[in-house]
């Protein structure tokens, strides 16, 4: 084994100084410039028997817990906590604990942001309250922070057990005094001392047993709450993240390695409220301090939030865009007092090569956060407490990947190669669900790569739907590709966890996800802004300049003719030379979805924050910003609303409609009232294929910091899944003859509805409708038209099995196809061979409008 680190300091040289992090000695401040200016931004500490290498700088902690983030997830050992959370809940556990409880904790805690009374509008609540206790101090001096600690801690009660308290409650106070001494008392001299030689320690009489008390005193403040709940659980209405909790438990019982059990809740809980109450207390108090200390800051906060939200309201979400000097403000209170300066210790989950080191297996890694954040090229003159760090020279909030107030975030963008790795690392880890494949290449030769998900991937099941993501068109809007990959880590996951409902939608679906159409253009965008370059346009488009969402074949010209004069209404023809008039990726795209049978698709964009649904194209041509009002829709035109809706209302924020200074009712827009937009890949779907895909325009920044891509895949996730599930409604069934044969290219036709589809080469065919009653109609050449009634309910797809009768040999040279228009590809494949297909296809090519 290689040396871990050249540069050894010994316990001596350390400074023994007190700090707020817990984490053995603090070296956080002069002496640790020191050792960095001697040994370098990686060096290594020797605190008691524990070895720590310690990261200074940006681009170290960013190598480590971004670029190699699944060597760094490990959390480093504290004995004074680990004796008695003993590994559970999210902040100190480690492996599956951590990411079981970690990802739980998330999605229970997005889904309350957006549930019934959403996170916001507790807050906002307790706002009031915190407002009126404030006023009772009649204008004279008082110390705040119990206040403050009150509100907090009653925001986080609400959400673990849907409840609040007086702020006078004895046993609330209780539990505030025993939080509020545990974070004072973290980092005391003996408690460091504890934590280095605990064995040693232990049996001492000392603080660190007052401490261990004080972390029981919490966790068994939460039992008894837990007790609580049990007794009235309602599985079916969770009240909040115990009733969530307890819900999976029982989901789990049989399973005998489960993470789910009292001691995890529990630890859970303790945890929220450690990690909450007193990190926010002390934010708010120094921000109270700083703007007392410099009153022009507080000044210019009054006015601009008079100015934008007045004195009748509470302030909200929506704000926040509008207010760019607040919002600097608080950035930059959190940037200037650093309150965790030397973050939580990491541990290396396996011998890990990092720069020219070899760090072993469970060493302790100190990633300093004060040096990042007092960094003077990134924030000039960085002692001192100036909004202007984060503001440009227009006086607009200025983002930057150096705020990393609490840790460095573990969510980051991919470049091409890594992308490549985590698809393979979904599939090694989910072998039997999923499948890596190619359908092509790009103009500079990589793989545009899909992962499929299915109980059986690689293989078609008759009447299983097939469904599409595809992400990153526009190699500069790069959300929906970072999100496709949390996506698919999601799936991967929460099905070996045996997640119930992803386990269902595994199973009865097959996923395609692609998360990058464009890796070209991805890396000319990644390239651009590792070198701080700008430019909307930078790497929109692929390698030879072309805008892939504008080079399909213009298929809306022949449907706007063929509405007004008759021809078919589905599976419009190819030009004969359309390969030569398109980009490699988007042939390898349009030869994708002619060879799967896909019934619903999305496809992920940036700039805006909108459901965008057919048609793209408007009747007469527009341009973005002039006739906005060109509504074009198709004849699906209130299942495609209903399918925007489903994402929009799913999502954290899209059906608030006020976004990225646009305002979209219901977070939804026809993509032609929009602007008009031709030959895109969302219209050809439509009039190609069976596939019905909408757009998703999914952040306001087209390359979004690392820093924001957790808070994007929590408002995401959700809507993500919902919208799989809607290939889950309206009819499905097989279309066979009387021999029992089943007939592809079958066409099925919906009284009203002027848009055909198609049965597949299973002879399985998928119709997404609304709810209602529809005359249905399928016909094949060759065969008599059936005809039924179906009432289609608001659940499960209703299942329509079609025989065809063959027609009379009288009646087969002057047989009609009602709606033909599906490339001739309709004769069934098991009663006609290809040649004669073939010939037909030649004879019988559908109407076209004018070129």
């Amino acid at each position: 084994m290689n040396r871990r680190v050249d540069y050894l300091v010994t316990e001596e040289e350390i400074n023994l100084t007190r700090g707020p992090s817990g984490l053995g000695f603090n070296i956080v401040g002069g002496t640790d410039q020191q050792f960095a200016k001697q040994y370098g931004p990686v060096y290594t500490l020797y605190l008691g028997s524990q070895t720590t290498v310690v990261l200074h700088g940006y681009e170290a902690v960013k190598e480590a817990l971004i670029d190699q983030g699944d060597e760094f997830l490990g959390r480093g050992p504290i004995p004074i906590i680990d004796d008695t959370q003993r590994g559970y809940g999210i902040l100190f556990s480690n492996g599956d604990t951590w990411k079981q409880m970690r990802r739980f904790s998330l999605m229970t805690l997005r889904d309350f942001g957006m549930g019934k009374r959403s996170l916001e509008e507790r807050i906002q609540e307790e706002a009031q309250f915190l407002t009126e206790e404030l006023r009772k101090s009649e204008a004279q001096p008082f110390n705040p922070a119990v206040t403050l600690s009150c509100a907090t801690c009653n925001v986080i009660c609400s959400i673990l057990f849907n409840e609040r308290f007086h702020y006078k409650d004895k046993t609330f106070h209780s539990l505030l005094d025993s939080l509020n001494k545990n974070f004072n008392r973290v980092s005391s001299l003996w408690n460091q001392i504890y934590n280095l030689w605990p064995k040693l320690i232990k049996p001492l009489p000392g603080e660190h047993r007052a401490f261990s008390k004080r972390l029981k005193d919490v966790h068994y403040f939460v039992l008894e709450k837990v007790k609580e709940h049990q007794k009235s659980l309602d599985h079916n209405n969770p009240r909040d993240y115990i009733d969530c909790f307890l819900s999976r438990m029982e989901q789990e019982k049989e399973n005998p390695e489960s993470e789910f059990h009292l001691e995890n809740l529990a630890t859970c809980g303790s945890n929220l409220f450690s990690a909450g109450v007193e990190t926010t207390t002390a934010t708010l108090s120094y921000g109270f301090l700083l703007l007392m200390k410099y009153p022009e800051v507080q000044a210019k906060v009054h006015e601009e939030i008079d100015r934008v939200i007045g004195r009748t309201r509470s302030p909200c979400m929506k704000d926040k865009m509008k207010l760019p000097y607040t919002e600097a403000v608080l950035h930059e209170i959190q940037r200037y007092i650093t309150l965790i300066p030397s973050n939580l210790a990491h541990a290396v989950v396996r011998d890990t090569k990092f720069r020219q080191y070899v760090i072993p297996k469970g060493t302790v890694v100190l990633p300093l956060l004060s040096p990042i954040l007092y960094d003077c090229k990134e924030f000039p003159n960085p002692e001192k407490f100036d909004p202007g760090h984060f503001l440009d020279k227009n006086g607009s909030f200025r983002k930057t990947k150096y705020f990393v107030a609490f840790s460095m975030v573990t969510f980051r963008h991919h470049r091409y190669d890594e992308l490549v790795r985590m698809l393979y690392k979904v599939h090694n880890e989910c072998p039997h669900i999923t499948r890596v494949y190619s359908i092509g290449r790009s103009v500079k030769g990589r793989h545009l790569y899909v992962l499929e998900f299915s109980d059986y991937p690689g293989i078609h099941e008759p009447l299983e739907p097939e469904v599409k993501y595809v992400g990153n068109m526009h190699g500069n809007e790069v959300l929906g590709r970072e999100l496709l990959l949390q996506l698919s880590e999601f799936l991967c996951e929460e099905f070996r966890n045996r997640n119930q409902r992803i386990v269902r939608l595994v199973e009865d679906t097959r996923i395609h996800i692609m998360p990058s159409m464009n890796p070209d253009g991805y890396e000319v965008a990644a390239a651009a802004q590792e070198r701080d370059v700008s430019g909307y346009l930078v790497g929109r488009n692929n390698a030879n300049g072309v805008d892939l969402n504008r080079n399909f074949p213009d298929l809306n010209t022949y449907i706007y003719y063929n509405e007004k004069n008759g021809g078919p209404n589905h599976h419009l023809p190819l030009p004969d030379n359309w390969k030569s008039q398109v980009e490699p990726e988007t042939q390898a795209v349009i030869q994708w979805i002619r060879s799967f049978n896909f019934v619903l698709s999305a496809n992920l964009h940036g700039g805006a924050v909108v459901a965008n649904y057919p048609y793209d194209k408007s009747l007469e041509h527009r341009v973005r910003g002039f006739r906005r009002t060109a509504n074009t829709p198709t004849p699906d035109d209130k299942l495609f609303q209903k399918l925007a809706k489903v994402y929009s209302y799913a999502h954290g924020w899209m059906h608030q409609g006020w976004n990225c200074g646009d305002y979209f009712p219901d977070g939804i827009t026809n993509g032609a009232s929009w602007y008009s937009l031709s030959k895109g890949m969302q219209d050809f779907n439509y009039l190609h294929t069976n596939c019905f895909e909408i757009t998703l325009e999914l952040s306001c920044d087209k390359f979004p910091l690392q820093g924001e891509l957790q808070r994007e895949w929590l408002g995401n996730r959700e809507a993500l899944i919902q919208f799989l599930e809607q290939v889950h409604q309206g009819i499905k069934g097989m279309v066979r003859d009387e021999n029992y044969n089943n007939l592809a290219d079958a066409v099925i036709s919906v009284g009203g509805i002027n848009h055909d589809v198609t049965s597949g080469a299973h002879g399985d065919y998928f119709r997404l409708l609304l709810p209602g009653t529809y005359t249905v109609t399928a016909t094949a050449p060759g065969f008599d038209p059936e005809t039924v009634s179906v009432t289609v309910g608001p659940a499960e797809p209703k299942l329509v099995n079609f025989q065809l009768k063959r027609s009379t040999p009288q009646a087969a040279p002057k047989r009609r196809i009602p709606n033909s228009g599906h490339r001739g590809r309709v004769l069934p494949k098991k009663v006609q061979p290809r040649a004669a297909r073939k010939k037909e296809t030649m004879m019988k090519q559908p109407q076209r409008g004018p070129a």
